[in-house]
């Protein structure tokens, strides 16, 4: 086990190399728990550590003098030490916005709509405008107090699912191999929400088909392939034709349990997550076009076995 011991009392330092994490202690400090590694800020000057059981302390020295006169001196709560009016070595100018001193690319959001950020001594503000239909029927629509615009129920149509692969290989029975690529989902966009967010919305199955629809017996089906990540992507409502899409998926081909004439096609489905965790718990719709599940499925060929 590594020993920890101090190093005039601000800095401690761990003998012998990294401890395994699995194998470090807590600390208590100030009355609360932290895990190995964790950090907690006392004030503006002090940042504090556990390492291992043992809480160390590092704090920010502030020059003796000042780089501008005494009468420009700007005290910053969230700063550690004085400010000067050019405080970085590009000469940056800080911001007095609101009766508060901001930081040079700091921001500071004023309302959901409203984001503002000091840029040079210059503090510019963006505001968000909202649509001037919600897009639903007004008794559908739901005010959010943390959201600028009026939120409609969220639905998503989806008129057609393209896998992009176009790679063929050889292969036999007993055969395995991991695949990467890339998924377009078209959207109606007359019937879908202009937005989609939140975690866990979507499903991508892919499995192994003999036939050219997906239909028959599904050999080697994973039934996520999405990841974290992937199953909340969210959706935009954009102007003109831009793909909505996934890249960098993979999948793992195990050509078992069949024969070569089972394995002619590589399918996938794109459909609602089992259990979707929409933003603010709105309500979730989702289908295809006209109800024709064929549109959430997309197969290609794959090489000769």
């Amino acid at each position: 086990m590594h020993r920890i011991g101090n190093a005039g009392g601000n800095v401690v330092a761990v003998a012998g190399g990294d401890v395994n994490l699995d194998q470090a202690y807590p600390c208590s400090f100030r009355g609360q728990f932290l895990l190995h590694k964790q950090e907690v800020r006392i004030d503006p000057c002090t940042l504090c550590t556990c390492n291992n059981g043992t809480t160390s302390c590092e704090i920010e020295s502030c020059p003796s003098e000042a780089d501008c006169p005494v009468r420009e001196i700007v005290i910053i709560p969230e700063a550690c030490c004085p400010q000067c009016p050019y405080i970085n070595p590009d000469k940056t100018k800080l911001c007095t916005f609101r009766g508060k001193f901001l930081l040079n690319k700091q921001e500071v959001r004023i309302d959901p709509c409203t984001l503002c950020t000091c840029n040079n001594g210059t503090t510019l503000c963006k505001i968000e405008s909202c649509l001037l239909e919600a897009g639903c029927p007004w008794f559908e629509i739901v005010i959010i107090p943390e959201e600028c615009c009026a939120q409609c129920p969220y639905k998503m149509v989806v008129e057609n699912t393209n896998i992009l692969y176009e790679e063929t290989f050889e292969f036999s029975e007993g055969f395995t191999k991991r695949i990467r690529f890339a998924l377009d989902v078209e959207v109606d966009k007359r019937q879908s929400s202009r937005i989609v967010r939140g975690t866990n919305l979507w499903k991508l199955s892919a499995w192994i088909s003999p036939n050219e629809d997906g239909s028959g017996q599904k050999f080697s089906l994973e039934d996520q392939v999405f990841n974290y990540s992937g199953a909340e992507q969210e959706y935009i409502k954009k102007r003109g034709s831009r793909p909505w899409q996934w890249h960098e998926l993979r999948y793992t081909m195990n050509f078992q349990g069949g024969t070569c004439d089972d394995y002619k096609y590589f399918c996938v489905k794109f459909d609602e997550a089992d259990e979707p965790n929409p933003t603010y718990e709105l309500d979730f719709t989702f289908r295809p076009v006209d109800d024709d599940e064929a549109r959430l499925i997309d197969c290609v060929p794959l090489g000769e076995c």
